[in-house]
Parts: C-alpha cells; structure tokens; sequence
C-alpha cells in the first residue's frame, strides 16, 4: 500500500508488495489476529480493502478473545460510500462474538478519519477516550450491545471463515 492519504488515516507503513506477502503469511499463521480481503460485490472480483481484529489486550491474559481491536479499510476509492466497510464490521463483529467469545471491541481512529468515526458510531460504539498524543480517539462496543445484524449471509459464511482460521 503506497496512497499517502490511506497510509495517514490508517496510521499505516509504506510497504512494498513482498513485505505485503509476508505480512499475510504471518497473519495467516497467527492466533491473535484475524484479518479478510475485501472483494467489491458489484463486480466480484474488485479489491476493495481488509477488515482485521487484534487480539491479546485483555486484562485477562487467559481469555485470548475477550477484547478485539477492530479495523477496516476500503483503499480502493471506486469502492467507497458502497457500505462495504459497514457490512465487514458487521460480520467480523458476528463472527468474532458468537465463535471465538469476544465480548468487547475497540476502534483506535485518527482524529482527522472523520468517515471512519461516523461509520462507527452509526454501528454503536461510544467514544472512551482520546489520546492527543496519538491523535487518535478509542471507540468502544460492547457485543452485548451488536444487534443481530445480517444472520443469514453470517451464517453462511461461518464456514467458510471458520475454515479460514485452521
């Protein structure tokens, strides 16, 4: 990903396309994260962006699960204002709720991503706090609070992400 104005909302690195690759492959190799591409359905085929959960920030070291740091990014502009970012933070919060017992979910945004706080806040989370220091604001939700949101299209892909995860 080299778009300056994407790397600068998202926080992110300029990476070249074999750190991307390996970037994946310990993404795919690892527990404590969770991470799916993001296909334009117009067309099918599009790259539209990611939609990834951190995990490991609990209080309680035993439960992996318990708190999942929540990101999505739409990178390609033509998939934008589509409601690709709503529906990927909708399942990724259904799946990591019902099958790996996330209880809660933080955002971590940037001050200037005024989208991405919109798009949260329309999905429920409150803001906890902001960090000047990092410009960012922690919204939160708890999935108590996630209402049933797409069950048949979740429970179609339950599967398919579930087998994602061996």
């Amino acid at each position: 990903m080299q778009d300056p104005g994407i790397l600068e909302l998202t926080g992110s690195e300029p990476l070249t396309l074999e750190e991307e690759y390996e970037m994946q492959q310990t993404w795919q190799d690892s527990e404590d994260k969770l991470t799916f591409i993001l296909i334009d359905k117009s067309d099918g085929t599009s790259f539209a962006g990611d939609v990834n959960i951190f995990f490991g920030q609990s209080d309680d070291p035993a439960d992996l699960y318990e708190l999942g740091e929540i990101e999505v990014m739409v990178a390609n502009q033509q998939c934008r204002r589509k409601g690709i970012a709503r529906e990927a933070v909708q399942l990724m919060q259904a799946f990591a709720g019902k099958h790996l017992g996330t209880k809660r979910f933080v955002a971590k945004i940037k001050d200037q991503n005024l989208a991405s706080q919109k798009l949260f806040e329309s999905l429920g989370y409150r803001l906890e706090k902001h960090l000047e220091i990092f410009q960012e604001m922690h919204y939160v939700l708890h999935f108590a609070e996630v209402p049933e949101v797409l069950p048949v299209v979740e429970e179609e892909l339950t599967e398919d992400w579930a087998s994602c995860m061996l």
